[in-house]
């Protein structure tokens, strides 16, 4: 992470002094941005050989206001984002293997999704785009470093058994409350509209190399007890969907 944000350091120093040596004016912009992205670092691990939960991810919810500067072919961004993050998995218990045997004659399978958890973020970012074609078109690429915000947070979800049994399945999550950046990369194209505002779509990838998610798990079966843990990133690949205000002079 500290040499993406070094290299994102000298890309934009570049790009500061080749922007100041133009003679053409700066443009400014104002956008809305909503999107969806998909977790890629999510990981449920069975601390013994069997692995009853897996893996279910389902797609989160990325808002986020920017401004940006145009000059040249490069622009630079800056804004307010918040991120809704999916938490979930799937699991199946065979009947043989169940607690509650007293009339049971089928497998235990289901999904468990939640959106709980949350980060708030100020991202900073610098891309080049360029001219226009015939069909009113840009393409774009853009890299920076987002500044992301968690708070301390706790979810337990649970599948219960009958009788004094206890839970079937018990699924322990907590985020805390701390700062960290990522690193973004997006490639995307702009539609521009008469009046000159733009529609922007777009491709992101964005990487964490910090713990947002910490989680244990207990499944309680007839003859045994299999734990685990659960743990996400907030690394994520996600679609992006912008529309862009020019802003008068």
């Amino acid at each position: 992470m500290v040499k993406s944000i070094n290299f994102l350091i000298i890309i934009l120093s570049f790009s500061c002094a080749y922007a100041q040596s133009s003679k053409s004016p700066a443009l400014s912009y104002l956008s809305i941005n909503v999107g969806t992205f998909f977790a890629t670092q999510s990981k449920i691990e069975s601390e013994e050989t069997g692995n009853i939960l897996d893996n279910y991810t389902s797609p989160g919810v990325k808002l986020s206001l920017n401004y940006s500067l145009e000059k040249s072919h490069l622009f630079y961004s800056g804004g307010l984002a918040a991120r809704i993050l999916p938490f979930g998995y799937q699991f199946l218990i065979k009947k043989k293997d169940r607690l509650d045997q007293s009339g049971i004659t089928y497998d235990y399978q289901d999904r468990f999704s939640e959106y709980y958890f949350y980060i708030l973020s100020l991202p900073f970012k610098i891309g080049y785009q360029t001219l226009e074609n015939k069909a009113k078109q840009k393409f774009l690429f853009n890299t920076g470093i987002e500044l992301n915000f968690t708070t301390e947070m706790s979810l337990s979800t649970g599948y219960l058994s009958s009788g004094n049994n206890p839970p079937l399945i018990d699924v322990e999550t907590e985020s805390y409350q701390k700062a960290y950046p990522t690193f973004s990369l997006e490639g995307g194209i702009s539609k521009v509209q008469k009046n000159g505002n733009q529609l922007k779509f777009g491709l992101e990838y964005n990487i964490s190399k910090t713990n947002i998610i910490d989680g244990h798990y207990t499944v309680n079966l007839k003859n045994s007890t299999t734990n685990g843990t659960y743990r996400d990133t907030g690394t994520y690949l996600g679609f992006n969907f912008a529309y862009v205000f020019k802003l008068k002079k």
